[in-house]
């Protein structure tokens, strides 16, 4: 169960984000979403937060600062480098999967082309980090 039932994605694309959130609500309606366009104002969230996320998603080709650069400043940060931290992205490049483990990512995502593919996705990722 989650503790908070705070998630925060970082995605620069509305109509991703729209998606993640249906798919979310509809397996975890206690689910609280927090979505910022990019990888800085991610990171700005996450220090300006009243309570810590449980989970991170973060899209690998965003302005401003990218997904991995994010998931590097959140793994350097000591109040922040345990939350598990997921790239989501519309990448299936193998050194971009490569390059996200060796930076800490927890997981890597390839995003699906369906809303059914990405709620059995979002309930796995869920239930693998025990915030189900």
């Amino acid at each position: 169960m989650l503790r908070s039932g705070i998630i925060f994605l970082a995605d620069d694309d509305c109509e991703d984000v729209e998606l993640f959130r249906d798919a979310l609500t509809e397996i975890c309606a206690h689910c609280n979403l927090f979505s910022f366009p990019d990888g800085y104002q991610l990171l700005e969230g996450l220090r300006n937060c009243n309570k810590l996320p449980d989970l991170i998603f973060v899209d690998v080709n965003m302005p401003t600062i990218d997904g991995f650069e994010a998931l590097v400043q959140i793994r350097q940060d000591r109040k922040l480098s345990a939350i598990p931290t997921i790239i989501y992205s519309t990448s299936s490049n193998q050194d971009h999967i490569s390059k996200a483990y060796a930076l800490g990512a927890s997981s890597y995502i390839k995003k699906p082309n369906d809303f059914k593919t990405l709620k059995e996705i979002l309930k796995k990722i869920l239930v693998l980090h025990e915030k189900f």
